[in-house]
Parts: structure tokens; sequence; C-alpha cells
């Protein structure tokens, strides 16, 4: 392949041998022509479809290695042989292990003599080890389309994450909870044992005082809810609670992220939206919910000075009828308008929500407010907005 690549458009060129003369821009301009010679072997489909798994493989492959050493140091120094010195259940029947869900591969040689099960701390890392291998080795099973396909891909991507957290989590959850058992961590699944790590977290939380910050921090931390302050925003302006909120996470993570001392009130830069705002923007209506429990202001305006929205006015736009209900119940003030004087119950006639009619209708919103002389009926009338204008006429709106 040969490119060759010339002066910009406009300007006069004359070539002369293997050089051109540029005239323009100012002056005049020699210039020898640039060659590029390639000789690249193109990919066939067929090789552009495993290159992407196989580039997953090599990284999960880098991350398990990783884990493994990971977990290798946390035994160490957090001194897990002491923890098993400690556990009641430490050297069982082998019979019970096997009755109790055990297998005998998942041992390593000598920890069972045919009558007893001796459990180990080396044991119990390549137990979580092997179970890592499980996930590596379904992924390289794969066939190459999942991993063209993107949605398939990116839960493939998330389940290597989650591999890892909680092959962490099984280890951190034995040696720090003392109700834990050896044959339990043995026996379940690392994904299990994910989840009652993160309950013992919870439920050992201080009630108060400096200790509960810390505490709520690591288990947001240990969820993925965050990763080293509570407040820290993102590229995008975006602390862990907004973006949680505006994911429409469970109360138990923002209660967590509270916890940690986020704020709950705190404002996106330059947009000024809050937690609750972004919950209401996106439809969570639980999210509503829970940030206000927490304190989170149900009223706060998004821009302000600029456009001043409500969350009760973003969620009319968006026609989110249960975030509307939701706000009702709290509170919220239905009438609050725009600082171009456009109110929730204007908004949502000009977009055609007529749940979002009748919900604001039921909340008080006055129907016959206008906005630059437009009324919220004349707005859905003019919109072709059947159904929006006939709800308001059954709230009183007048012609």
């Amino acid at each position: 392949m040969q490119v060759e690549y010339l002066w910009p458009a406009g300007s006069f060129i004359e070539r002369s041998g293997p050089s051109y003369t540029v005239e323009g821009g100012g002056g005049l301009l020699s210039m020898v022509p640039v060659r590029i010679n390639a000789n690249l072997k193109a990919r066939t489909v067929e090789e552009q479809r495993t290159q992407k798994r196989d580039m997953h493989l090599a990284a999960f492959r880098y991350l398990l290695a990783e884990t493994a050493r990971d977990l290798a140091r946390i035994a160490e120094e957090e001194r897990a042989e002491d923890r098993l010195a400690r556990d009641p259940f430490r050297v069982m029947d082998l019979q019970d292990w096997l009755n109790d869900g055990g297998r005998l591969e998942w041992l390593l040689p000598g920890m069972s003599d045919g009558t007893r099960v001796t459990f180990t701390v080396a044991g119990l890392v390549a137990r979580i080890v092997a179970q890592c291998e499980t996930v590596l080795e379904r992924h390289a099973a794969l066939p190459p389309e999942r991993y063209n396909d993107d949605d398939a891909f990116r839960h493939t991507v998330a389940e290597m994450l989650e591999t890892r957290a909680a092959a962490v989590a099984t280890l951190r959850g034995y040696i720090e909870d003392p109700g834990a058992l050896m044959e339990g961590a043995m026996r379940e699944t690392i994904t299990a044992r994910h989840r009652g790590y993160l309950a013992f977290l919870e439920r050992t939380l201080p009630a108060d005082g400096e200790g509960r910050a810390s505490a709520a921090a690591r288990v947001c931390r240990a969820m993925g809810a965050m990763q080293s302050s509570a407040d820290e925003p993102d590229a995008e302006g975006l602390t862990p609670l907004m973006r949680a909120a505006a994911d429409g996470a469970g109360g138990r993570v923002l209660r967590c992220l509270v916890a940690a001392r986020a704020d709950v009130n705190a404002r996106q830069a330059k947009l000024g939206r809050t937690a609750l705002w972004h919950a209401a923007w996106f439809g969570h209506a639980e999210a509503v919910e829970a940030l206000a429990r927490l304190g989170g202001d149900v009223d706060a305006t998004a821009e302000p000075g600029a456009f001043d929205i409500t969350p009760m006015w973003i969620a009319a736009q968006e026609g989110h009828t249960a975030v509307i209900e939701a706000l009702g119940r709290l509170g919220a003030d239905v009438n609050r308008a725009a600082k171009d004087g456009r109110t929730p119950v204007n908004t949502a006639a000009f977009m055609g929500h007529t749940a979002a009619i009748e919900a604001l209708g039921k909340l008080g919103a006055d129907v016959n407010r206008a906005y630059r002389r437009w009324t919220p009926l004349a707005k859905a009338l003019g919109r072709e907005h059947a159904a929006a204008a006939d709800a308001l006429r059954r709230l009183g709106a007048a012609s």
C-alpha cells in the first residue's frame, strides 16, 4: 500500500521531480512526498471474533494470579492460622463433612485420613482459587460471538471483577467473623460467602460515634459502592451517593453511604443536582423515599439561579408517576415553578404525560396556572395530546 500526503486544499501545488513546490499560506515551501509502505496481513473475520475473547481471558488470568497473591498476603498479615486455631470445627468427621455437602476433591492432599477432615488455611485459599478458576474456565468455553455481544460481554467482565471481590471477601469473612466456620467457608460458594461477609459488616456497624463512619465506609467499599471517599466526585462531578441514586440503588446502599458520611444534600458541580434529584430524574421512587428519610431535601432545585428545577418538576417532565406520588407523600411542593414560570403540571401537559397529570392533580396541582399565557390545557391541545387534555378537563382545567 502506498500513501502520499499532500498539502491541504487551497494551496497551489506543483510537482517537480521527486519533490513538490507549494505556494500559498504566505510563501513557498518545498516538500518531499511521504510514502508509507504497509505489508499488513488482514485479519480474518474469525480472528477478529476471537481477539476480544483472548484479551479478556488474558486479563482474567492476570487478575486470578494477583488474587492468589493477595489471598496469601491477607492470610499471613491478618493471622488466619490463629483464627483457625479458635475454630471448634477445624477437625470434623469425614462422613459428616460429606453429608453436609462437602467433597473430597475440595480438600488438599493430607487434609483427610479417610476418617476425619483437618481443615487448613492453605486448603481454604486453594478452594477459593479453584472456584475462581472454574469461572475462568467457563469464560474460556464461551463462543467468540458472546464476546462480540456488548450486553453479554459487559456481564462477563462484571462477573470477572465480582469473582475477585468474592474471593477476597470469603477469606476476610472467615478471619473477621467469629461466628464463621471453616467447614462452611470450604463448602459454600464464594458468592454466598461474599454476601455473608457484607451482612456481617452491616450487622456489626457501631450504632454511633467516630467508628461508625469508618466502618460504614468499609462496607461501602466491600459493596463496590465507593472507592476512597463517600464524597469523592467522579469525572462528571457525581459523588458515590449521586451515582447510586441515579442507578436506583436500594436503601441498603444509600444508608451505608450516608453512614459513611456522604452529604445527602451535596450538589453536583455546576449543575447543582442532588442525589434525590437524580433519583427523581431517572424514576427511582424507592430511592427518593430512602434519601428523604436520610435527610434529603425534596424541594432542592437543580441549576439554582438558572433553571431552578425541583425533583417534582423533573419527575413530571419525565412522566415518572410513582416518583410524583412519593414526593407528594413526602410533602414536596407540587406547584413550585421553574425559573421561567413553568409548573410541574405545565411541563407534564407539554410532554403529554397523562398519568403524571392525574397524579399531580390528586396532590392539588393548579391546573389553570399559565406559563407565558399558555395554560396546561392549551399546551396539551397545542401539542395534540388529547388524553392529557381530557385529564386536565376532568381536573377542572378551563378551556
